[in-house]
Order: C-alpha cells, then structure tokens, then sequence
C-alpha cells in the first residue's frame, strides 16, 4: 500500500550522515551503530517498534553539528536530549520536510522508548561521572545497565570506551 511509504531521499540522508560524521570527528556514525545495538538489546525484547532510521535521524539531529569529545559523552547527551523529541510526534525528515519520521510510532511504543531512554539517560550520566572520578570499574558496571548484551556484560579489564569499541563491531 503506498500510504505506508514516506517519501523520502536515502541518497540526502546519507549524505547528511557523512558530513556531521565529519563534523564529529568521526563519532557520529559509531555512535549511531551503539544506538542500534541499544535498540537490539533493550527495545526489541520488550516489543518496543521504534525504526532504527528514527534513532538515526533523531542522533544526526541532536548531535550532528557538535564536536564530540567521547562515544560515551555522546551517548549520554543522545540519551538526555532525546526525550523532548520523542514526547511529541513529528521528527521533521531533514530530506523531505513534510515526512514525519516517528508518525507511525505506536503510543505505546513511545511511551515505553521514553522510559527505556529516561533510564539509560541516568545511567550514562552516572557512569560518565564515575569515569571523571576515575572509578573506571563503577563506570562500566552503569553501561553494563544500558548496554545489555552478553558480551558487554561478562566483559572483564577492559574500559567502557574498548567495551563500546567492540560492541560497534559486532
């Protein structure tokens, strides 16, 4: 049915990613891959039916015009900054104005992405200052919170940086 379709220009999108990847340094598309492995972990157990293409123009939004100094500051701010977007209806499609990306986000869906975001938010909070008190050890067991993967949480002596590394790559 044609109704479903937005349309829409993957060819602008990707162009779009690619300049705020370079404007981040880099960072944006990693961090973009450990939203979506969040979203593998946490969100589809739960039956939460949020696109990874929302997650991923919802992040260009937030943080593709901004230095990111670390995987984990980026996370945290994604986290922080993204409940005000997800509350109402309508992340504007930057390719086609009149495209409402999350429009067809269930209520409910929404309502639990909102708690499931507002949790990892204090928990990448948390480990972000645990890691400025240099209590690396505290730091990784609050990403552990976050990023539930069996991987990530049996992972020993290593820093939550090398941890998100690793779990880009898988």
């Amino acid at each position: 049915d044609d109704e479903d379709w937005l349309i829409s220009n993957p060819k602008i999108h990707t162009e779009l990613m690619q300049k705020a990847n370079e404007i981040t340094e880099g960072k944006l598309i990693p961090t973009v891959k450990l939203i979506k492995a969040w979203k593998r972990d946490v969100c589809k157990p739960k039956g939460i039916k949020v696109k990874s293409f929302h997650l991923e123009m919802l992040a260009l939004k937030l943080l593709g015009d901004k230095k990111i100094e670390s995987l984990q500051e980026a996370l945290s701010e994604f986290f922080r900054n993204s409940i005000s977007y997800l509350e109402k209806p309508c992340l504007e499609d930057p390719a086609n104005k009149d495209n409402c990306i999350d429009a067809d986000l269930p209520e409910d869906s929404r309502r639990a992405l909102i708690a499931e975001v507002g949790s990892a938010a204090e928990h990448a909070e948390k480990a972000l200052a645990l890691e400025n008190e240099e209590k690396n050890e505290e730091a990784l067991g609050e990403w552990q919170k976050i990023f539930t993967s069996e991987d990530f949480s049996k992972a020993k002596n290593k820093t939550a940086a090398e941890l998100l590394a690793l779990t880009i790559s898988t």
